[in-house]
């Protein structure tokens, strides 16, 4: 009788014993999130992004290690990390216009892959000193940004509207945002160097008052740039050595990779 019902489930509902279920990645890209992971896109999408850039040590900023490597690209980051954290956090909220979130959250792959593969080096000789591990951020960022934009891409399927047009918004918005913001930081720095070296009182305040203000999103280097490049009268000289040490607190010539 045992022989008979085991007989009849195996042909009826068959059971293998290496059925596992779903893959490792097809539970990342695939189905509907899971509460981990929901909270590990938070953390690594939009938490740690932004603790990278608090505690950043020579990425964007110069510190202490030596000339920010990225520092001309400052702005670009910051406004990327701050567009597509709302943006990821957006999605996995309302899980809304998924079309046009997929081709948001792709650019945020590529940003997030073009700063991780740059930075490897760095955060392998940064380990020594436990900072580096942040290095290797972007990587985890990368992948949460592509695993929730696949998912977008998935979800706009089942969508009768053009679904291309938004998604393609999505991407455009997400890579003119940044852009611009850096563009508008360039133009701002240039003008201002140019209201120091004039002399005048008023342009001189402005300029250095301006300076300070994207001081976070600058290359200081920027400041002194003329001084190597082009042929300057003395006055020149000091009006942007002294906007130099107001603004980043040091001396020019004092650091070693300013030399």
């Amino acid at each position: 009788m045992t022989e008979g019902v085991l007989s009849y489930e195996s042909k009826t509902h068959p059971l293998r014993l290496d059925d596992e279920g779903p893959g490792f990645f097809d539970r990342q890209f695939n189905g509907s999130p899971t509460q981990p992971q929901i909270i590990f896109d938070v953390i690594v999408g939009v938490v740690m992004p932004i603790i990278c850039l608090v505690f950043d040590p020579i990425v964007f900023r110069q510190g202490r290690y030596g000339s920010a490597i990225m520092a001309p690209y400052a702005a670009l980051a910051y406004s990327a990390v701050a567009l597509q954290g709302v943006g990821l956090i957006a999605w996995i909220a309302t899980r809304a216009c998924p079309t046009f979130f997929a081709g948001l959250l792709t650019v945020g792959f590529f940003i997030a892959l073009g700063f991780a593969v740059p930075l490897v080096p760095i955060s392998i000789m940064g380990l020594i000193v436990i900072i580096g591990v942040l290095g290797f951020t972007p990587w985890f960022t990368a992948f949460t940004f592509l695993r929730n934009a696949n998912r977008a891409l998935v979800a706009s399927r089942s969508k009768s509207e053009n679904g291309w047009l938004a998604s393609l918004a999505g991407f455009v918005l997400a890579l003119a945002i940044p852009c611009c913001v850096q563009l508008y930081v360039n133009i701002a720095v240039e003008d201002a160097v140019l209201q120091v070296m004039s002399g005048k009182p008023t342009d001189v305040v402005e300029g250095t008052r301006t300076l300070r203000q994207l001081s976070f999103m600058i290359d200081p280097k920027a400041i002194t740039r003329r001084i190597d490049g082009d042929r300057l009268t003395q006055s020149h000289i000091d009006r942007l050595a002294q906007a130099y040490r107001d603004v980043t607190g040091r001396t020019y010539g004092e650091d070693s990779w300013d030399d």
